[in-house]
């Protein structure tokens, strides 16, 4: 009987030493962190679990990157191998748009999950986002992701202050350099390494205007424009004739202000550089722009006076305009390197969801505009989807997609429950589900509700309500007219109603948000703020 108490005692301690030791593992997070690795390691997913629980998260915005004029979106050059094959080895999207054609629109529903007219931060420097509209940052950072921002720092059309930064833990600066994004990925990159699961938001501005591509031979823009800056220096133009249209455009705006503080500065700063400019005076008409302006009227000045100097009606020149484009692409695709060989290593493969798109195309004349600020045509809204991840079917896939539906896609996959958004989670479509169908519509916003889209599988309608009273509409056969080029909508009256009807539903279903709207800094006259206001840019 002693012996047996003995036993007992000696196994009764045992086990509770066992309990206490799990206990400790478990409080520490190794059995979770070993489940996860071993779940990690089961190619397939099982119904009602997480794909990637707890995965690191990798989100890459290459601003005014189009998807056709990338090769695995059937492009004739080859702009971008590095970035298709990483597609090709994972999953795209073969039919995903933006829902505006503005950096700072589209970026707010991509980490929100909302359309434009539901988030209301369309104004740069005015708007900021509603505090009740949770991030994507914020709701991963609620279930102890670590989250970084890289990027720009001080670009109101990328407002940190005013909710692209909610929900960042670390902020790290980029700028508009390919050394600079390597430099930094490859600095942060590795910090991914360790077991706390880590959200990374990288968004770039190589590839946009002015398409700075350097010296050298070139690879895609063929003929010679000299008045078509290559380098930094010669697009930051120091000329009489430069400042000459400088004080062109303050007069303008001081003649169209009635801000008394504004109109001041500017008189003075008109004062001095005219001075300047009237005795031939280079450095010191250059002290005075560079002095007296905020940097975003700088590159405002040196914007107009670039575009000033491209023919619209020049197809030579537009082609070679094109292809310094193609050439900023080949960067980008240089410079993303570490990133696509750091998550292609085993280990992270295994923890890691990285998706690489972009905000909004860009226009070449093929509707009468450079850029990508005036329309909504699929040279603007048409931008790539690329998604690696744990345990997804490795596809191309043409189901409709589009920018709302990054976040829930996102929480799905690793877990956290979504709020309420206007996007639709493609984990479905990812896994392979029975079933499983994409968007039934996408849709997209310029200005709000000034102009929408709604496209389907086939139609694409513009609503213009520009004029309420009397709105117009475009109907667009994208079967037939890819390009867009032939409205249609005196013949099709049962698809434009269909449509219209649609539309209507989905702003009707909508959830309901106040806008935040604030004044704009006391140096930018009415002028510059109607401008802002009416077309989202300086």
């Amino acid at each position: 009987m002693k012996h047996f108490s003995s036993v007992f005692n000696t196994r009764f301690v045992m086990l509770l030493l066992a309990i206490l030791m799990c206990a400790v593992l478990w409080e520490s997070g190794i059995v979770g962190r070993i489940s996860r690795d071993i779940y990690a390691r089961i190619p397939f997913a099982f119904a009602g679990i997480p794909t990637c629980p707890d995965c690191n998260v990798i989100l890459v915005s290459l601003d005014v990157l189009r998807a056709d004029d990338l090769p695995c979106y059937g492009y004739s050059r080859n702009t971008a191998p590095n970035l298709c094959a990483f597609a090709e080895r994972n999953t795209y999207f073969t039919r995903f748009y933006s829902v505006s054609s503005y950096t700072l629109d589209d970026h707010i529903s991509m980490v929100t999950g909302l359309y434009p007219s539901t988030h209301h931060v369309l104004v740069p420097f005015r708007d900021s986002l509603n505090p009740s509209i949770p991030t994507l940052a914020e709701s991963l950072q609620a279930h102890g992701y670590r989250t970084l921002y890289l990027g720009v720092t001080d670009d109101p059309n990328l407002p940190l202050d005013k909710g692209v930064g909610r929900g960042f833990t670390e902020i790290h600066r980029l700028d508009r350099s390919d050394s600079s994004l390597q430099t930094q990925l490859r600095t942060i990159l590795p910090t991914l390494q360790d077991h706390k699961p880590t959200f990374l938001f990288v968004h770039s501005y190589l590839l946009h205007a002015p398409f700075l591509v350097g010296p050298g031979p070139r690879r895609y823009a063929e003929g010679a424009f000299p008045e078509i800056p290559l380098t930094p220096k010669e697009y930051k133009v120091n000329s009489i004739p430069f400042y000459a249209s400088v004080l062109n455009e303050l007069q303008l705006r001081v003649d169209a202000n009635d801000a008394p503080k504004s109109v001041r500065r500017n008189t003075s700063i008109i004062s001095d550089l005219s001075s300047a400019v009237v005795s031939g005076d280079l450095t010191r008409a250059q002290a005075i722009f560079l002095g007296s302006l905020y940097w975003l009227e700088q590159t405002n000045a040196y914007d107009i006076w670039y575009w000033k100097h491209i023919d619209p009606y020049n197809d030579t020149m537009i082609a070679y305009l094109r292809g310094l484009y193609d050439e900023r692409i080949n960067t980008a695709d240089d410079a993303l390197k570490p990133l696509l060989d750091f998550v292609d290593q085993p280990e992270m493969k295994r923890k890691t969801v990285v998706i690489i798109t972009s905000d909004h195309g860009e226009e070449f004349q093929e509707h009468g505009e450079f850029g990508h600020d005036y329309n909504l045509y699929n040279t603007s809204t048409y931008i790539p989807f690329i998604i690696a991840a744990p345990k997804i079917q490795r596809s191309i896939n043409n189901s409709l997609a589009q920018v709302t539906d990054i976040f829930p896609t996102v929480l799905d996959l690793v877990g956290i429950p979504k709020p309420r958004v206007e996007g639709k989670s493609l984990l479905p479509l990812l896994v392979g589900s029975a079933g499983a169908t994409g968007d039934q519509y996408a849709v997209s916003e310029y200005r709000g509700t000034v102009i929408q889209s709604i496209q389907d599988g086939r139609w694409k309608l513009y609503v213009h309500h520009e004029n309420p009273k009397a709105p117009w509409v475009e109907l667009y056969d994208l079967v037939s007219d890819p390009g867009e080029y032939h409205n249609v909508s005196g013949g099709f009256q049962a698809v434009q109603e269909r449509l219209t009807k649609a539309l209507d539903v989905i702003q009707e279903k909508a959830p309901r948000y106040a806008p935040v709207i604030g004044g704009f800094p006391d140096w930018i006259d009415k002028k510059k703020q109607k401008n802002i206001i009416e077309h989202g840019y300086f």
